[in-house]
């Protein structure tokens, strides 16, 4: 079911040669949540399969109501062509996020390119901004079946931003999530966090691996090196949706001390 809000249409139709339309909607509720729409093109008639040639311009599209497993409901835009024959269109073309909410990280300025074909979306590849890094995605969506998976990979985060457990250091991560609409994204990867610190003891690095599922985040072998040492650690997302350590295999004053000694 969808629902259309102030819809502006114009159709011409010569059955020997095309189909043209121009066609424009401020709003979209229902199975699909959006903004604006505007579609602008034709269907070429004298091919033996009718073939398309379109714009398309969709604004503030709610990605979770096109897959709800995604877990995303932050608008999204894009821009793109419509070709192909019918009927399995192609569409290629950008889009662009503002702000894209995955906790503990919060992206900036998402943006990529998209290709979409027998019901598979691919993110043939896109770039966004996080706490002073970098972070980038691909993957596909199956539109029939709501199954997804995406490749996940971020260089040079800022760790103290994605954290309230007073960690410093460069932050690099790679992840895999995937899901369907019965069943909600779950994501695993590894993280390193090269020189830095912890609670004011430096650390040569620290690194471990992560799982996402059900809206938490869940961290298991985590290893921080010292210079007195290696020791093992336990992150926790807490309820503002920052990691935050909850034990260490030594008491960070006695730490302290030991790396004073050495």
């Amino acid at each position: 079911l969808y629902k259309f809000a102030k819809v502006n249409t114009t159709v011409n139709i010569d059955t020997k040669k095309e189909f043209a339309i121009k066609f424009d909607t401020a709003q979209v509720s229902g199975n699909i949540k959006s903004g604006s729409i505007a579609v602008n093109g034709k269907i070429n008639l004298l091919t033996p399969r009718p073939a398309y040639d379109f714009t398309l311009k969709v604004q503030d599209v709610i990605p979770a109501s096109i897959s709800p497993g995604i877990e995303v409901t932050d608008p999204l835009s894009l821009d793109a062509k419509v070709g192909g024959v019918s009927p399995a269109p192609l569409i290629t073309g950008t889009f662009k996020m503002p702000r894209l909410t995955m906790e503990p990280l919060v992206l900036e300025q998402t943006q990529g390119e998209f290709r979409y074909h027998n019901a598979v979306l691919n993110i043939t590849q896109s770039n966004a901004t996080v706490y002073g890094g970098a972070v980038q995605l691909v993957g596909n969506i199956n539109i029939d079946n709501d199954e997804f998976y995406f490749n996940i990979a971020g260089q040079g985060l800022d760790s103290t931003q994605a954290t309230d457990a007073k960690i410093s250091g460069p932050l690099d991560f790679t992840a895999v999530a995937q899901g369907n609409s019965a069943n909600t994204l779950i994501a695993g990867g590894h993280f390193v966090i090269g020189k830095g610190s912890f609670a004011s003891i430096p650390f040569k690095g620290m690194e471990g691996d992560f799982a996402r599922e059900n809206r938490k985040m869940y961290f298991s072998n985590i290893v921080v090196r010292t210079f007195a040492g290696d020791l093992n650690a336990n992150l926790i997302q807490g309820d503002n949706g920052k990691v935050q350590v909850g034990m260490l295999t030594k008491d960070p004053a006695v730490l302290r001390n030991e790396l004073q000694q050495g």
